[in-house]
C-alpha cells in the first residue's frame, strides 16, 4: 500500500526553494558580482546574495517544521541533517561571497 504524503503548501515552497531558487538566486547574483569590477562590497547583487542564501535556510527549516522533510533523493531526514546543512551553507556560502567580491574588487580592477 502506498500512503501519499500531504506536506503543506508552505513546505512545498521552501523545498522548492532551498532546492532550486535559492542556488539559482546564489549563481546569477555571484556571476552579477564577479562582473562588476571596482564595484564594492555592498552592491545590489551582495543583497540579493545574502537575501537568497538566508532564504534557502529558511526554506529548509520551513520544510522541517511544516511538512515531511526529505533529502534531494528523497530520503526521510531529521534535525541533525537540519542543523548540518544550515552549517554547511553558511560556510560555504560565506566563502563563495567573499571569493567572488575578492576576485571582483581586487583582481578584476
Amino acid at each position: 500500500m502506498v500512503v501519499a504524503r500531504s506536506d503543506s503548501q508552505l513546505a512545498f515552497l521552501g523545498r522548492i526553494f532551498w532546492m532550486m531558487g535559492g542556488p539559482a538566486c546564489l549563481l546569477v547574483s555571484a556571476i552579477m558580482i564577479v562582473n562588476s569590477p571596482g564595484a564594492g562590497w555592498r552592491t545590489g547583487a551582495d543583497i540579493v546574495y545574502w537575501v537568497a542564501l538566508a532564504g534557502m535556510i529558511l526554506g529548509r527549516w520551513v520544510e522541517h517544521q511544516f511538512g515531511s522533510p526529505r533529502n534531494a533523493m528523497g530520503e526521510p531526514t531529521h534535525s541533525g541533517d537540519l542543523q548540518r546543512y544550515i552549517l554547511v551553507v553558511a560556510i560555504v556560502g560565506s566563502a563563495v561571497w567573499l571569493a567572488a567580491n575578492f576576485v571582483s574588487n581586487n583582481l578584476l580592477v
